[in-house]
């Protein structure tokens, strides 16, 4: 989970807040050194820019980096409470919808599988020879 409140972090912030690393001839996002400095100072950021579009979306998308980020992993925030957060609340509704779309097209694949090779076996016949 520490990887991916980063991960956040980076994609919320960009450039700013982040360390920008030159390697290979690539440039690299890396997170800045102080971790909790700069989450405190992203967070007061998102409290004092206008009450603009996304303000309130990137206030809490910083609470729940910041419960990510945590040194200690037994006070990182668990899968139960990602899962809770208002803020992954959609995605987390579209990914279960589409997993479960995924789940139902390989069972109903594989019930067909089934049928055919039974049929096949009751006619003495390959699978192949139906297609």
């Amino acid at each position: 989970w520490y990887a991916f409140g980063w991960t956040l972090f980076i994609l919320l912030q960009g450039e700013q807040g982040n360390r920008r690393i030159h390697t290979s001839g690539r440039v690299v996002l890396l997170p800045p050194a102080d971790d909790l400095k700069a989450i405190a100072v992203a967070r007061a950021k998102s409290n004092y820019r206008a009450a603009g579009p996304g303000a309130a979306l990137q206030s809490q998308v910083l609470d729940l980096v910041a419960g990510l980020v945590v040194e200690s992993s037994a006070d990182r925030l668990t899968a139960n409470q990602l899962r809770a957060a208002p803020v992954l609340a959609e995605a987390l509704e579209t990914a279960d919808a589409m997993i479960a779309a995924s789940n139902e097209k390989k069972l109903q694949s594989s019930r067909d599988g089934c049928l055919q090779t039974l049929f096949c076996c009751r006619l003495g016949r390959s699978n192949q020879d139906l297609e």
